[in-house]
């Protein structure tokens, strides 16, 4: 049981350090066949959420919480400054570890991701329209059924024209499966995020990549993020699902280029959150939580 991996093979002492963070049920597994591209020229450290390779899960779990455990953990190990990507609800953490700890993080990546909120609440109602079984649907953990929920979270092309590829990412994800009540417990969590009204706080550069048919989180969600941050680049997948890392074979390349300094994706135009829209979030939570009920019995 580790909550972190550290991978140092062949990098100098003063190599820059990438953190990564998973999503919902998802833990370091994700990002293993990562750690080669990224070595030697940084070290890499991978995250299991609570949960996940029997890492205690704490009462009441939120976002604060995972990422207090993020900075506690890279405290502890020496790390002054680090990269974070954050994939998912990786990508709440992420943000929440910058603005609790502004001077640990250098660079930030945010993949498909959002500011949680009022959007979450769109993309609740959206899914429950989608699927017929609701959220309930995404959670039959019968093999056919975690294929309908990869098929679902992934792009047209990956599932249709890369079938060997999706088969495999299936396998995959079905052999990592969590208990149905822990993978609640994470759609809870990120259900209860936002940061609307205090992202235009984190003064990191950041780049914010999106896939156009990502089913549980509408691109509409990176856009905004990219433009309430004060220095953020957007960078669109066209044709790629909530999975990119899957999805897509050098996923990997524009992140790389981004950590070195060039310029990634396009730069977008500063705006302020619209609070009014974070109130009607508060005002509508109660819907949300009709969605998720049920989901831990």
């Amino acid at each position: 049981m580790s909550q972190f991996e550290f991978y140092e093979e062949g990098a100098s002492a003063n190599a820059e350090t990438v953190v990564l963070l998973p999503g919902v049920d998802c833990g370091a597994y994700l990002f293993r066949e990562a750690v080669p591209l990224f070595l030697p020229a940084y070290k890499v450290v991978l995250f299991n959420n609570p949960g996940i390779e029997g890492v205690p899960v704490p009462p009441l779990l939120n976002v604060e919480k995972i990422a207090d455990q993020v900075i506690a953990g890279l405290k502890k190990h020496g790390l002054k400054k680090c990269h974070l990507f954050g994939h998912s609800m990786g990508g709440y953490v992420a943000q929440t570890v910058a603005l609790k700890e502004p001077e640990l993080v250098d660079k930030l990546v945010l993949v498909s991701t959002s500011l949680g909120g009022a959007q979450t609440i769109r993309d609740a109602e959206r899914v429950v329209g989608e699927l017929k079984g609701g959220y309930t649907e995404l959670l039959d953990y019968s093999k056919k059924g975690y294929r309908k929920r990869i098929s679902y979270c992934t792009g047209e092309v990956f599932y249709q024209k890369h079938k060997k590829e999706f088969d495999a990412f299936v396998d995959f994800y079905y052999e990592h499966r969590s208990p149905r009540k822990l993978t609640a417990q994470h759609f809870i969590c990120a259900a209860k995020f936002s940061l609307w009204g205090e992202v235009q706080r984190i003064q990191h550069a950041t780049l914010v990549m999106h896939g156009d048919e990502d089913h549980l989180i509408d691109m509409q969600g990176g856009q905004d993020i990219a433009a309430y941050l004060a220095d953020a680049r957007f960078l669109q997948m066209k044709g790629v699902g909530h999975f990119p890392m899957a999805e897509l074979k050098d996923f990997y390349v524009p992140i790389k280029k981004f950590l070195s300094g060039e310029d990634v994706g396009v730069k977008v135009v500063h705006k302020v959150p619209r609070h009014k829209a974070f109130s009607a979030m508060q005002h509508n939570l109660s819907v949300l939580g009709s969605v998720f009920k049920g989901m831990t019995k």
